[in-house]
């Protein structure tokens, strides 16, 4: 099953309004995301994108407008607040999760219980609206896991409610305890704890970036620019599962088929990963099978065809089977439902090895056409003879065999070796 993966990059750290200005520079739908956040009871705000430079990049920045507040929130007041307005489940509890993370972290160093934290910084509008941000921009992309890589931390001491802390900030240790993390010299601090947070609660996989398709990525500015390194946090969406990436954890496949494309290079150009995808239809003309195929051939597919069969209770029907590639999968599979009328596609990844190929032209019967070569075979193409045939009233078949005859001829002409025979 295909999932949907953001993998954030903190290499200059992470806060909440990072993590979510770099998901809405990835693709987030800005609108549906102030509109989910429009339905908290959190009283007058304002929140705005822009465009900035930090460093050499350019990324999104967030920002949100609230006026001048003292308010402290329980754990209780913020889960109450996020039930009372209309997100989708997910989101909700997504955000849960974070806050639920940050008071039980809170609560370990303050040395107190979870219903005694009051929440400061984070119990703000806009603290609240960057971790509602968050999941939400994750509901609007779809988005099914998280992951992330190693998390970069300053060093030095911050100015919170609580007074001088130091940095990394305890609560920050104490939700990144875990997780891959790498020390700077940079004395700034570059993770929140509501950014730790945020990882602490959803991501479910640390590491390098996963095995997927890259569907987009983006940049989420921080407040401020560091003179060492952009002040960004990125994030990268792509598409994983599925038959395809099975072979991605079958090393000792990735070394047999590497294996045969070194020893068999000078024979084979390409020996790639594609999925073949297919549906059964019982209730499906032959135009509309025809006119099908032709669809998946015009949108990239590298093959199409149809395959009769007899399905349960008998009943006569066919197969739908393309060739394509893994970045077509999502386009490709919806044009075979949408023209089918199926339910459901079936994919299955298949590795293809082909010939080196060329096109030649040859000349019979006063017109041209085109022969597609590969090693020592060759084969006219049926559209050129067709409109020759059309043209001469000549029957196909002669033009085919003229069309191959004279390209031959013209081989052994040139001294070409069409058979592969070396003697004389």
């Amino acid at each position: 099953m295909a999932q949907r993966i953001v993998w954030f990059h903190s290499f200059s750290g992470i806060s909440g309004d990072m993590a979510f200005a770099s998901l809405l520079d990835a693709g987030a739908s800005f609108e549906t995301v102030t509109a989910m956040c429009r339905s908290l009871p959190l009283g007058e705000w304002e929140m705005t994108q822009e465009v900035v430079t930090r460093g050499s990049l350019g990324a999104t920045r967030v920002c949100i407008e609230v006026p001048p507040s003292a308010t402290h929130r329980s754990l209780a007041d913020i889960l109450a607040l996020l039930r009372a307005g209309s997100l989708p489940d997910r989101v909700v509890f997504r955000a849960e999760k974070v806050f639920s993370s940050l008071a039980e972290a809170e609560a370990g160093v303050h040395r107190c219980s979870v219903a005694e934290v009051h929440f400061h910084e984070v119990g703000a509008i806009d603290a609240v609206l960057d971790i509602v941000g968050v999941c939400a921009a994750l509901e609007t992309l779809a988005v099914d896991r998280v992951a992330a890589g190693p998390v970069t931390l300053g060093l030095g001491a911050t100015q919170s409610s609580h007074g001088l802390l130091p940095i990394p900030a305890p609560a920050v240790l104490s939700l990144l305890q875990g997780a891959p993390v790498r020390g700077t010299n940079i004395c700034a601090e570059l993770v929140t704890p509501t950014g730790a947070a945020l990882l602490h609660a959803l991501v479910e996989e640390w590491g390098p970036m996963p095995s997927f398709v890259i569907e987009s990525c983006g940049f989420g500015a921080g407040q401020r620019d560091l003179p060492q390194r952009p002040n960004v946090c990125q994030a990268v969406v792509g598409i994983a599962g599925g038959p395809v990436f099975a072979f991605d954890s079958q090393d000792a496949l990735h070394q047999e088929c590497e294996t045969e494309k070194t020893v068999e290079s000078g024979i084979w150009q390409e020996n790639e990963l594609l999925l073949e995808i297919s549906t059964n239809v019982d209730d499906t003309s032959g135009e509309v099978l025809a006119f099908t195929i032709e669809k998946l051939l015009l949108e990239g597919a590298k093959d199409a065809w149809v395959t009769p069969i007899v399905m349960k209770k008998g009943r006569p029907a066919h197969t739908v089977h393309a060739l394509i590639s893994v970045a077509a999968a999502d386009n490709l599979c919806e044009k075979l439902l949408s023209e089918t009328g199926s339910l459901g596609v079936r994919c299955v990844a298949v590795r293809r090895r082909a010939l080196p190929r060329r096109i030649e032209t040859v000349t019979v019967h006063g017109g041209t056409v085109q022969v597609k070569v590969a090693g020592n075979r060759a084969k006219a193409e049926y559209a050129d003879a067709k409109a020759l045939a059309e043209r001469t009233g000549l029957p196909l078949r002669c033009v085919l065999a003229d069309a191959q005859a004279a390209w031959a001829c013209a081989g052994r002409e040139t001294g070409n070796d069409l058979d592969g025979d070396t003697s004389g």
